[in-house]
């Protein structure tokens, strides 16, 4: 009877893997090219919708008629070399102003473009800043249709900006307020008038001033692991909306007022569990708030954004709806529509007409009906904290015993969201369940679930990642046999950490710009940063980080590595990753060094992301099995980047 009962059981299993077969193996540029149509925005006149598409095979701004078909488009930037990055327009919608490499990776200049009465020329841009400053910032953009931008420069000399006032017409800079005092952001008011500057104090703390004249005078103090963020002045001058976590575990929306220090609440999350994600504000007021669980959850404050949400939703059920860009006089909107199956596609609300117009789709050629669902999953770390995460398991396939790809993401003070991601829908359709967890040290979760993370590198967070592959096991979705581990920055040195730490689990691992010593954060320019990880001026905890660098572990790495990395990247300097190779080959160990000529922490060349894709398709299908292109698509080519050493 039992053995009758089991056959059934195996036969319904066999029935739901054949009722829907595989979906074709899609090709890899249609995961990581650039998108066709990106960063939507509308001018504030209203009169134009700009958006970044390639052109000429590199990403640049196009603009169309606020009611011209996207067909009727034209680009008016003409960039070659490096692709446009952030772009704003200005408050009087003459100029487009934007970002673009110059010097290397992350050394940014910015740019200006007047939009050409036709739009058949193009126009011939402006670089706005001078040759001895990168990075620079834009910190508030007049809306009385003025001719200037207020910028944040960083000289040579010193590593924080300057506040300038830049002319748009003719390019002249003028110093508005020197920086003597280690200001890391400057906050205007809607007048364009800076009020508020904000550093790191001595003992690690985080200091608000406020600016009286050329003065600064200290008006609230706060931790590190704190968050006191302005996010706009109110219309009276006096007050400011911020995103605040001081006093309190998630952070909310309150009101602080610069002059008596007053902090009156707003908004806070009604569910108690998520930190203030973003604030739609109209005429100045906010008017919807939204906070992340396993998905974004919006909450109106007025009627009418009330009336447009709700109609939305009933025409987009599955999917996530985000307001966008705005015109001055709020007659048009761009909504932007997405899930974990679409990147994006956006469409114009049109408030006079109570209409909604479709104006692209991001990836036009992706076919979502072939990719997987992305599905939210919670489970217990081993001392009793909830870790959640996102499981997609490939289409077609029985939903057991599966190879599985574990996917952290980077940061580590970041997290992962319900929504499209080219790695995690190109790993499913290879035939691999994608798990990602975000476990303790990531953020959204409120103040006490990022400070669990403090120190923990290679320790209690990998553990959260360990623990996730153990629910995966127990529920018998992964084949305990066939467990890879792959990911990006932080991602990539818990990568590393998962081969040397716990060399038990898993079958293979895959790191992209991962950090493989963390001594190396001595002397990075990005050491502020991951205060998270320990100070490497402290005895202690320069054994702890020493103890927790895979670098320093290579012994205890069996499993078969493959390590990418860009070959300019400032974050993490690419010695480490190949010390780590030398030192895995003289262990006779299987590595595979990977660098990507040109690079930096980002990959930003299309061409360099699809053949890193083609290196880890390669790898996986070697050394985890799964679906491939095969010979005849390019699956057994190797990168022309890639060094092998075995």
């Amino acid at each position: 009877m039992a053995r009758a009962y089991l056959l059934l059981i195996a036969i319904a299993f066999c029935g739901y893997a054949l009722a829907e077969d595989p979906p074709p193996l899609l090709d890899r540029a249609l995961f990581f090219s650039d998108p066709d149509y990106s960063s939507g925005q509308i001018s504030p006149d209203g009169a134009y919708i700009s958006f970044v598409r390639p052109f000429n095979g590199v990403k640049n701004i196009w603009i169309k008629g606020i009611n011209e078909p996207i067909e009727a488009a034209r680009p008016v930037t003409s960039e070659a070399c490096r692709p446009v990055g952030d772009y704003f327009w200005s408050g009087d919608s003459r100029y487009l102003l934007y970002f673009r490499e110059v010097h290397g990776p992350e050394q940014y200049h910015l740019f200006s473009v007047r939009i050409p009465e036709s739009l058949e020329s193009l126009p011939v841009a402006r670089d706005l800043s001078p040759s001895s400053v990168s990075s620079p910032k834009i910190l508030a953009i007049p809306k009385d249709g003025s001719e200037f931008v207020y910028v944040g420069l960083v000289f040579e000399k010193s590593p924080y900006r300057d506040v300038y006032r830049i002319n748009l017409n003719t390019g002249e800079r003028t110093r508005v307020f020197s920086n003597k005092d280690r200001i890391l952001d400057w906050y205007f008011d809607q007048e364009c008038h800076l009020r508020l500057g904000k550093r790191t104090s001595k003992d690690r703390g985080q200091e608000l001033l406020r600016v009286d004249g050329k003065s600064l005078i200290p008006v609230l103090s706060y931790g590190h692991d704190e968050t006191f963020d302005p996010i706009r002045f109110h219309e009276d001058g006096k007050r400011v909306y911020v995103r605040s976590s001081v006093d309190v575990d998630c952070s909310r929306l309150v009101l602080f007022n610069v002059e008596t220090r007053e902090c009156t609440e707003c908004d806070r999350d009604p569910e108690g569990t998520a930190d203030l994600f973003t604030v739609f504000f109209e005429e100045g007021e906010p008017v919807a708030t939204c906070y992340v669980g396993e998905r974004a959850r919006l909450y109106c404050k007025s009627e009418k954004i009330e009336r447009l949400y709700l109609d939305l939703q009933k025409r987009f059920p599955k999917e996530e709806i985000r307001f966008g860009s705005v015109s001055a006089d709020r007659r048009f909107m761009l909504i932007l529509v997405c899930s974990d199956i679409e990147p994006g596609v956006v469409y114009l609300y049109d408030e006079k007409r109570d209409t909604l117009t479709f104006v692209y789709r991001a990836s036009p050629s992706l076919p979502s009906q072939d990719l997987a669902f992305v599905k939210p999953v919670q489970y217990r770390a081993r001392d009793g904290r909830t870790i959640a995460g996102y499981l997609t398991l490939p289409k077609g396939l029985p939903e057991y015993n599966l190879p599985v790809v574990v996917f952290p993401h980077g940061g580590p003070s970041l997290r992962d969201y319900w929504r499209y991601n080219h790695y995690v829908q190109f790993l499913a359709n290879r035939g691999y369940a994608v798990f990602q967890m975000n476990f303790r040290g990531s953020s959204g979760y409120g103040k006490e679930f990022l400070r669990a993370g403090m120190g923990q590198w290679g320790d209690a967070m990998q553990d959260d990642i360990s623990d996730g592959v153990a629910y995966l096991i127990k529920e018998g979705i992964a084949d305990e046999k066939k467990i890879a581990i792959f990911g990006s920055s932080y991602g990539g040195f818990a990568a590393l950490a998962g081969l040397a730490f716990t060399p038990q689990i898993y079958c293979c691992g895959i790191s992209l710009s991962g950090r493989a010593n963390l001594l190396s954060l001595l002397g990075s320019p990005y050491r502020a940063r991951h205060l998270l990880v320990g100070d490497v001026r402290c005895k202690k905890d320069r054994i702890r980080m020493k103890r927790f660098s895979p670098l320093y572990s290579a012994e205890k790495i069996r499993a078969p590595l493959l390590l990418v990395h860009g070959t300019k990247d400032p974050r993490v300097p690419k010695e480490g990753s190949e010390q780590l190779a030398e030192r895995l080959k003289e262990l006779n160990r299987t590595v595979t060094y990977l660098p990507v000529p040109g690079e930096g922490h980002f990959f930003v060349e299309s061409a360099n992301r699809i053949a890193v894709a083609a290196a880890i398709e390669q790898f996986l299908s070697q050394h985890l099995g799964g679906r491939c292109q095969g010979e005849s698509s390019r699956c057994s080519q190797k990168s022309p980047y890639i060094i092998e050493r075995n």
